[in-house]
């Protein structure tokens, strides 16, 4: 199993991990155990550490890497067949190093060395018969499939596991915004209801009776009771009306007359009703056309209802599981926290039980 499929599975789910991501936890872990060993148990950097041969002080050194512990710097005395220790010094006294009349002038017989931009200098320079050696650690190269890291002991795996796994479930919380559905964030799907349209589409205006029924009403009524504002015809000579109510010819007992004046009364009342009939048709036809429109628009909100309740309860589906995700990668965050806890305390006894021993005796059993 490689380090990528590990941290899958302390994560939860592998391919979820971003390549680039478990790629740069792993290196970052490195950098943090190195860093962090060099402060709680020192001593223990000697089981990863590396040594580099220079020949020369030349501007091709190798530069060191980031959190790249020197632990030792030597320099062969050719002359007296010695290898000898150099002291480090502050790069301020790098030119005073070759000054013979410099108090901090640098024999070959008390080598000094110091860094400056990311390279160590050695003084005197070294040469092909007197090289200088560099015991340093830093990052080593990572071998994913084969879960291996070189210079780094196998004991340390775990923690560099559960350190790589910390960074990477991070970037996973800090990436949970980008899962919410987009929806939520601008309201779009909410504000569509209020965007519904509810208006019918209803091509015939509504009817209006005719002036006409109203005319032939007031006729027939004129007709029999109020000829003064009956407003009919005039006489040829403009003399004025000649028109009379049935309620003279009543008094006049003439029956022919009344007869007559019935007779026409009744045939405005039948225009008013030809007209009404007419109304009523259209009106009829209005009422239809609402009906079939309204029905249809009833169709349509529930359906827009529908669809928006099933998108509701899939925005709700996904955020409850998008939450118990969240939690979960919280509590496994916290665990790996713990681990790491751990794995330092376990280091940092490794480094009490060496002082100890150091000084003649142990931690008690």
């Amino acid at each position: 199993m490689s380090f990528t499929a590990k941290i899958g599975q302390i994560t939860g789910s592998a391919s979820d991990n971003d390549a680039n991501t478990v790629s740069t936890a792993l290196l970052n872990a490195q950098h943090e155990i190195i860093a962090k060993i060099s402060q709680v148990n020192p001593n223990m950097l000697h089981s990863m550490s590396t040594e580099e041969t220079q020949t020369d002080n030349s501007s091709d050194l190798e530069p060191l890497d980031i959190n790249t512990v020197v632990l030792n710097v030597t320099r062969y005395d050719s002359t007296n067949s010695i290898t000898r220790n150099c002291t480090p010094i502050d790069m301020k006294f790098k030119e005073k190093a070759t000054d013979s009349d410099s108090i901090y002038y640098a024999p070959k017989t008390s080598p000094v060395y110091t860094l400056d931009k990311g390279k160590v200098y050695i003084y005197p320079a070294p040469t092909g018969s007197e090289n200088g050696k560099v015991t340093k650690v830093e990052p080593g190269t990572i071998n994913d499939n084969a879960e291996t890291v070189a210079n780094m002991p196998a004991s340390l795996k775990p923690l560099l596991l559960n350190i790589a796994s910390r960074d990477v479930i991070i970037q996973r919380l800090g990436s949970f915004t980008g899962s919410l559905p987009t929806d939520l964030n601008d309201t779009t799907v909410f504000d569509a209801l209020g965007d519904f349209d509810d208006s019918l589409g209803i091509t015939t205006t509504l009817p209006s009776i005719h002036a006409d029924y109203q005319d032939a009403v007031d006729k027939a009524q004129h007709l029999i009771d109020d000829v003064g504002n009956i407003g009919g015809d005039v006489n040829t000579d403009g003399s004025g009306t000649d028109i009379y109510s049935a309620q003279k010819w009543l008094i006049d007992e003439d029956p022919e007359m009344l007869s007559g004046t019935l007779s026409t009364a009744g045939q405005e009342l039948q225009r008013a009703s030809a007209i009404l009939s007419g109304y009523q048709a259209e009106l009829s036809k209005y009422q239809a056309e609402v009906a079939k429109e309204s029905a249809e628009a009833g169709q349509a909100l529930q359906e827009y209802q529908a669809n928006l309740a099933k998108k509701i309860q899939l925005f709700t589906t996904l955020i409850s599981k998008l939450n118990t995700d969240y939690q979960w990668l919280t509590g496994q965050l916290q665990l790996v926290m713990q681990n790491i806890a751990q794995g330092w305390e376990l280091i940092g006894v490794g480094q009490l039980d060496s002082q100890a021993k150091a000084l003649g005796g142990g931690i008690g059993k």
